[in-house]
């Protein structure tokens, strides 16, 4: 135990706020992770300097950059199942200016600008998490953004203070929502919603998310957006074709969801050009756009208010919604 006692001692100064329970070919519990750990007086721990995580508690055992585990005198391969024990990190708070490139003619926030903000901002809590690009690339998987809702109250100026808050509301099942408060000088101006998925790169499918990622471990409660299903048809379109370019794809492959809202801000401004912009929305992303895609087909049909809308190229579907403008 003397031994057991210098090895934890030793990841306890590497890594000072890790903590890492596995499930693998071996140890599939916490209590048989902790017993196996004791169990073995001639113990090798191997120290990298790109943990999966670093989130409060103590360490049983460290993901190294081939995806094994190592603790013991055996290489534990990775299974793709792993828990996460996170302690306050379900929310994020950030501040940020809007700069020249964020704003229009009119020196207001362009909607798409603000989700690059929202998406970066969700970067960092991940990061903040354990969960940042790079990790959750060398297990391959990613995070897909599925829904959302929006509302903006009040568009930013140019060199305002924007203070986003985020936090992680609800896990179910293969979906986790999350949350986005924007305000300015601590008036809210805009609120976010959102679906995600946890998804396998390589066969493009979903898995479960880790529950510990919110607060307690707890499932959160359900968001209205879970409930709500994009219009199937939107009659009598105005439409509007607009080019896909190369810098519209992200690491992951295909059009990054930012740039969706750069397609539906643009073609708001050509269809509907006495009243531009965009107060809220419901937004589902349907289908990746993928490489080789020249040109998207937005088509945006009102009714009263509101504003129909999908975005195809030919008969696949990419996304579909609806919107409200000023």
């Amino acid at each position: 135990m003397k031994k057991v006692r210098q090895i934890r001692a030793l990841v306890k100064k590497n890594f000072p706020e890790s903590l890492l329970i596995f499930k693998g070919s071996a140890p599939v519990s916490e209590n048989s992770c902790l017993n196996s750990f004791g169990g073995y007086n001639t113990c090798k721990i191997r120290i990298f300097q790109d943990p999966l995580c670093r989130i409060s508690g103590e360490i049983f055992g460290c993901v190294s950059t081939d995806r094994r585990l190592y603790f013991s005198d055996y290489d534990i391969h990775y299974q793709n199942h792993i828990r996460l024990k996170a302690q306050a990190t379900s929310q994020y708070s950030a501040d940020i200016r809007v700069a020249y490139s964020d704003v229009g003619p009119d020196l207001y926030l362009r909607l798409g600008a603000l989700f690059r903000h929202l998406y970066q901002v969700t970067l960092d809590h991940r990061k903040e998490q354990g969960q940042d690009i790079q990790s959750t690339r060398k297990l391959g998987m990613g995070w897909f953004v599925r829904k959302m809702h929006f509302t903006v109250v009040k568009y930013p100026e140019y060199e305002n203070i924007l203070h986003i808050d985020t936090r992680v509301s609800g896990i179910h099942g293969i979906r986790l929502y999350r949350e986005y408060n924007i305000s300015i000088d601590k008036i809210r101006i805009g609120h976010l919603t959102s679906e995600w998925v946890y998804m396998d790169l390589d066969r493009r499918r979903p898995q479960p998310v880790p529950t510990s990622l919110i607060d307690g471990s707890t499932p959160g409660d359900k968001n209205p957006v879970a409930d709500w299903k994009p219009p199937s048809e939107v009659p009598n379109p105005e439409t509007c074709t607009i080019s896909v370019r190369s810098g519209d794809f992200d690491s992951n492959g295909h059009v990054n969801n930012t740039t969706y809202i750069d397609y539906l801000e643009t073609a708001c401004h050509q269809c509907l050009a006495e009243s531009r912009r965009i107060r809220q929305c419901n937004f589902a992303f349907l289908r990746e756009i993928p490489p080789g895609t020249e040109t998207v087909e937005v088509a945006l049909s009102r009714e009263g208010s509101t504003v129909k809308f999908r975005m195809c190229a030919g008969a696949t579907r990419f996304s579909a919604g609806e919107l409200a403008i000023f």
